[in-house]
């Protein structure tokens, strides 16, 4: 399949939203599951370290908006003005309203006809990587932006990958479903919970109920089940736990109610920026892709619509998932002595055994 790229490229500025019946069905990958558990074990969300809590001046970040369209129809080739109206100024609007140091800075959009079938983009799918591979633009701080087409048969209306995913051989991008008939995505706030997930924030209902994994792995997002979309401040699904759920929350699927990040996503999101995608440089795609045998974890995005995978991992399963790939990460650590200090750290937060003396070797 050829895909021509079409009609120029528009220099704008600004803003994004997010999703409501749809699911919205995320890999996340080894290296994205390390740089979380790295900012954990920094605390970066911990209550009241204030080490994310710096004086930031505003991060502007660019944006390279990818508009795909039917080829046949013209279906979904959207204008740029309206574009950056709903798909980039309702997260600015969103990060500005809660003093969030970052700002989406359009840098161009591009136009691809495609066929039919390409437009209503199967995700994951053979067409997505040729996609990827013809218009990203590379960077960790760049984010790539997809708007494609309503797919019939599923509830997935958006999904985004938090850095390069080297199972999928590709990642770092973000896909919205824009519905003409509509004029917009399937719930305005759409944009901006994928977004959070491109910044690094997992669904508020990941690893589900549970005390130690604390379903997003933040101390403030109090546990949740599942994806639901209930609104009344009551709602408790997970009842050995404290506090209700956290149906207001931007990265959980109230679609009516969601409105806000909590302190401790917003702390995550800026140490995420600051490690996973600061100073180091850009990662080579190539150095990722050598390794395209790692485990990946699909989280899901889903509002409880059609196509959505199996519910969130247990509580303690998700803590022992984190684990291994915390083990898996340090077993390539140079200093043996280090690296069997931070594990044995890591085993006694959840009652594990440390890991045997010896040589740690590379897998």
């Amino acid at each position: 399949m050829a895909l021509a790229v079409a009609a120029g490229l528009h220099l704008v500025t600004a803003g994004t939203a997010r999703a409501d019946e749809g699911n919205c069905e995320n890999a996340v990958s080894e290296q994205a599951m390390d740089a979380i558990n790295e900012a954990i074990e920094a605390g970066d969300a911990s209550e009241g370290d204030g080490k994310a809590d710096d004086v930031w001046s505003l991060t502007e970040i660019p944006v390279y908006l990818h508009v795909i369209y039917d080829e046949t129809t013209g279906a979904g080739r959207v204008d740029a003005r309206e574009l950056e109206s709903k798909a980039i100024d309702s997260v600015n609007r969103q990060f500005a309203a809660q003093e969030i140091p970052f700002r989406l800075v359009v840098e161009s959009i591009d136009y691809t006809p495609v066929p039919t079938s390409v437009y209503q983009l199967e995700q994951y799918g053979a067409d997505e990587k040729e996609l990827y591979d013809q218009l990203n633009v590379d960077g960790l701080r760049v984010l790539n932006m997809y708007i494609v087409g309503p797919r019939p048969g599923t509830g997935v209306t958006g999904w985004a990958e938090f850095l390069f995913n080297p199972a999928l051989r590709r990642g770092d991008h973000v896909v919205l479903r824009y519905f003409p008939t509509r004029n917009g995505f399937s719930d305005p706030m759409v944009p901006v919970h994928e977004v959070g997930h491109w910044m690094g924030l997992l669904h508020t209902f990941h690893f589900g109920c549970g005390g130690l994994a604390h379903g997003d792995l933040i101390w403030d997002t109090s546990t949740q089940a599942d994806g639901h979309h209930q609104c009344a401040a009551s709602t408790d699904t997970c009842g050995d736990d404290n506090g209700a759920d956290p149906v207001d929350n931007i990265m959980g699927y109230g679609t009516a109610c969601r409105a806000r990040f909590s302190d401790g996503q917003i702390r995550r999101m800026k140490f995420l920026w600051r490690t996973a995608r600061g100073g180091k440089g850009d990662v080579e795609v190539s150095e990722l892709e050598d390794d395209a045998s790692d485990t990946q974890d699909h989280a899901g995005c889903s509002t409880g619509g059609i196509g959505s995978d199996s519910g969130p991992a247990p509580g303690i399963a998700g803590v022992l998932l984190a684990l291994a790939l915390r083990r898996r990460r340090l077993r390539r650590a140079r200093s043996t002595t280090t690296a069997q200090r931070m594990i044995s750290r890591a085993s006694e937060r959840v009652g594990l055994p440390g890991p045997r003396p010896g040589p740690i070797t590379r897998d």
